[in-house]
């Protein structure tokens, strides 16, 4: 994944704005993995 941490930022704003109601933990949960994996990646 090459999103830079401004699209993700972007992406989350997006998700807190329009996310259905009770899925919000589940999108967390999400967005930190892909956060974490793409943190790992700068690191190598």
């Amino acid at each position: 994944m090459d999103a830079s941490p401004d699209i993700l930022d972007d992406f989350i704003i997006c998700i807190r704005t329009f996310r259905p109601r009770g899925f919000w933990t589940l999108i967390h949960h999400i967005t930190d993995g892909l956060r974490n994996k793409l943190n790992e990646k700068k690191k190598d």
